[in-house]
């Protein structure tokens, strides 16, 4: 088997490869990757501990079943009581 070295390989579109990375710079100088920021009023930052007991839990996951705990109880006080707009 003939193997070939990384060193050896030829890019057959060199001008290619010159025109992604020069847009590639483009959009990093102008801050155009990635998530857009959050506006830290809109941001969901703060956070609430509850104390439960054993039973309280467990009725709790069940009710949840996959879904995470606190991803059940936000979406619950929002669709079900006026606490959260």
């Amino acid at each position: 088997m003939d193997k070939k070295k990384n060193s050896t390989i030829k890019i057959e579109k060199p001008h290619l490869l010159g025109k992604a990375e020069k847009n590639l710079t483009q959009l990093k100088e102008k801050g155009k990757i990635g998530r857009p920021k959050v506006v830290p009023s809109v941001k969901a930052s703060e956070t609430i501990t509850l104390k439960l007991t054993v039973a309280e839990k467990e009725l709790f996951q069940s009710k949840a079943g996959d879904v995470p705990l606190g991803t059940f109880l936000k979406n619950y006080l929002k669709r079900e009581t006026d606490l959260i707009g």
